[in-house]
């Protein structure tokens, strides 16, 4: 019997001639994910978060990951920052939000993103003439080109066929200015290749998650998540085209944004090819609590100051055109250093980070790569990242793995899911008394050693359904400790 939640009380039972008080047992539940440390992020960001997220009754948490992908899409291609001599990052992000229908993660989205679209039409409307300009001229250049074709198989010489080619060559060299693009939304592969090869950069900013029914074959039949491993990479992409020129994407960059329906990311760690090509390992995920049910109806309006300087800052970054390449300062080395020290043994076996050692290898590269948002986000001149930026960045990483822990179901939510699958065979069972042994016997795949067992036996006691048996401890050793049974477990 399921006891957990029951009304508290306390009763005497004797089990192998030991007393032993006995209490209600206590839910065994993850505890609440950390709040997102806005605090961390520079004071025009923050602000921002924290003013646009009372204004809409969302997270701040869904927020502030937008507003990282928001600068991300800002400051990518442009931007760099490295941690030593062998080592540097793109200042580009993959974030993933998961939220509860209902949660306006789209209205969200749009104020987020507002500054960049409203960029993208500005450059539309200032280029579109000379757009379509372009295209008429290189139009005529084709048909006098198709002329010259015509003309030299009527009557082939040597003087139509150089007329042919000069007029060939003369239209691949003409170029048509693009109308400037920075964000698409569920878009395949190839026109995505087609995106990063106009324009360099990309952003994918959605609510939706038919980008990973996409990622998973919806159109090829099979899994194709290469350009957005080389994207967020920043690497080199060639894509193959049947009858046509392959695309050589020179340093493809891509941003991320999404907000999500927690199934969706559900179904995205649970998918093979994602998790063991390191798809997922390159998110920074974000399961906040729901607003929904605790929402202000009468909430404050959103500060047309705190707006304007967020907007203000992200169109001047996206109006800079100049490289910029980051590195740290000494006390900002030291303490990268110091974090990577400490991370280092929890990426073990049985560590931390297990399953999800993947995530936390990359752990510092995100580090750098927020670190770098944060310092062209917070108006510090120069190219020399400071131990602040780098001691936030280390802040909201860690809450980033706090909760990929939640997404990849480890640290205590695979603690917890193990403990559950305990109890429910002492349950079954009706068992008065197990033992480390009985626990290995029963769930070998889970629990290899009696050291696996521990912190499963330490989480059942502390939750008060088992407590050590202070005869059988003296008689036996130490895979066969005996533990006894909360009553309410078994005697109904």
């Amino acid at each position: 019997m399921n006891v957990t939640g029951q009304t508290a009380r306390v009763t005497n039972f004797k089990q192998n001639n030991v007393s032993l008080i006995w209490g209600d047992p206590t839910e065994l539940k993850d505890s609440e994910p950390p709040l997102y440390p806005i605090d961390a992020l520079p004071s025009i960001l923050s602000n921002y978060v924290g003013s646009l997220s009372a204004a809409m009754q969302v997270p701040q948490d869904m927020v502030a990951s937008l507003v990282l992908a928001a600068v991300s899409t800002a400051a990518q291609k442009r931007v760099d920052i490295s941690g030593n001599s062998d080592w540097t990052e793109p200042a580009n992000i993959f974030t993933m939000v998961a939220l509860n229908p209902g949660e306006r993660k789209s209205a969200a989205i749009s104020a987020v993103m507002g500054p960049i679209k409203k960029f993208e039409q500005d450059k539309a409307n200032e280029l579109q003439s000379l757009a379509s300009s372009q295209q008429a001229q290189k139009d005529a250049y084709e048909s006098a080109a198709e002329l010259l074709k015509s003309k030299y198989a009527k009557a082939p010489s040597q003087d139509n066929l150089s007329a042919y080619l000069d007029a060939k060559k003369e239209v691949a060299e003409f170029k048509v200015q693009a109308i400037p693009r920075l964000t698409t939304a569920d878009v395949t592969q190839e026109k995505l290749a087609d995106l990063l090869y106009t324009h360099g950069k990309m952003s994918l900013i959605s609510a939706e998650g038919g980008i990973f029914n996409i990622m998973n074959g919806l159109y090829s039949k099979s899994t194709n998540i290469d350009i957005f491993l080389c994207g967020h990479a920043n690497d080199t992409v060639i894509v193959d085209r049947v009858g046509r020129p392959p695309l050589i994407i020179d340093k493809a960059i891509l941003t991320i944004g999404l907000a999500v329906q927690p199934q969706v990311l559900e179904s995205a760690i649970k998918n093979k090819d994602f998790i063991g090509k390191g798809l997922m390992a390159r998110f920074l995920f974000s399961v906040p609590a729901p607003m929904i049910g605790h929402r202000d109806v009468n909430p404050p309006i959103l500060s047309p100051s705190v707006k304007s300087e967020y907007n203000n800052l992200i169109r001047n970054l996206l109006d800079d055109p100049s490289e910029l390449h980051l590195s740290l300062s000494s006390q900002a080395s030291v303490a990268l250093t110091n974090y990577r020290r400490e991370l280092e043994p929890t990426l073990r076996c049985n560590g931390t980070y297990d399953p999800y050692t993947a995530w936390g290898s990359k752990a510092p590269g995100a580090v750098l790569r927020i670190a770098a948002l944060i310092h062209v986000s917070g108006k510090k001149t120069g190219t020399i990242v400071d131990a602040e930026s780098i001691k936030n960045a280390i802040r909201i990483v860690e809450y980033y793995s706090a909760h990929a822990k939640r997404a990849f179901g480890g640290g205590e939510s695979q603690l917890i899911n193990l403990s559950k699958k305990v109890l429910s065979y002492i349950e079954n069972k009706k068992m008065k008394e197990i033992t480390t042994r009985d626990i290995m016997r029963a769930y070998a795949n889970d629990f290899r050693t009696s050291e696996d067992t521990k912190p499963i036996i330490v989480k059942l006691i502390s939750s008060g359904y088992l407590q050590e048996s202070v005869s059988s401890i003296k008689k036996q050793g130490p895979k066969a400790m005996v533990y006894q049974v909360n009553p309410q477990c078994y005697e109904y």
